[in-house]
């Protein structure tokens, strides 16, 4: 190693991992020795107050970089779902080594020949995705189904004044001079059987008028 100090990858040790600390020795010039430290690295209570924090079905592994060993700080573990390119630092859906699909993610441990890895089940993480887009699907029929009612009593409130209107102004050019519209709204139809109505009851004002003339002057006529 050349500058300062650095650390080398894993050691697996029964159920520990070990590694060692390299620093340079200076005596006030360039470097006359390296001091190596050996350490161990056991910290199951770490590893489990990490995982409560992330999630309790999260699998969280420590290892090297080129693979060769990982820990969950407690004890030896399988080696994660490796990403089929081989990158870093992104999330990736894999295969891990018992078949269970998980989404998986690695980082490197920056100045360290380290690697973090972390997965969560596949069907841990897509469940409450499922659940909720089910529960979309259920309010958002119950909207459909909502509005279609409304727009149903909607139109039926439209359309059953329009049509008595149609067939009171059919039977009135029929000459049914008695019939009129049914006004029973205070809206615009409302106002327009209202007229109607008016308008039927001038006309039939008019035909007893005129008929009464008529006879009149057919009586002036005979005389």
């Amino acid at each position: 190693p050349r500058g300062d100090s650095s650390v080398t990858p894993f050691r697996m040790e029964g159920d520990s991992l070990r590694y060692a600390v390299i620093a340079p020795i200076r005596m006030g010039g360039p470097v006359s020795s390296w001091a190596v430290v050996w350490r161990r690295l056991q910290s199951g209570e770490a590893s489990r107050s990490l995982t409560d924090l992330i999630g309790a079905s999260a699998r969280l592994s420590l290892g090297n970089a080129t693979g060769d060993v990982w820990s969950n700080m407690s004890e030896p573990v399988e080696p994660p779902a490796p990403r089929v390119d081989g990158t870093f630092d992104s999330v990736f859906l894999a295969m891990a080594t018992d078949g269970e699909r998980v989404l998986a993610s690695r980082a490197l441990v920056a100045g360290t020949p380290w690697v973090v890895a972390i997965e969560f089940p596949y069907s841990d993480v897509v469940s409450p995705i499922v659940w909720l887009a089910r529960r979309l699907a259920i309010f958002g029929t119950a909207l459909l189904l909502l509005g279609g009612l409304l727009a149903f009593a909607v139109a039926r409130s439209l359309t059953r004044p329009i049509r008595e209107l149609a067939e009171a102004a059919e039977g009135l050019r029929a000459g049914d001079y008695s019939r009129r519209a049914p006004n029973g709204r205070t809206d615009e139809l409302g106002e327009l059987a209202s007229a109607f109505n008016t308008m039927a009851d001038a006309i039939a004002d008019a035909r007893v008028k005129l008929q009464s003339h008529a006879q009149d002057v057919e009586q002036r006529g005979t005389a």
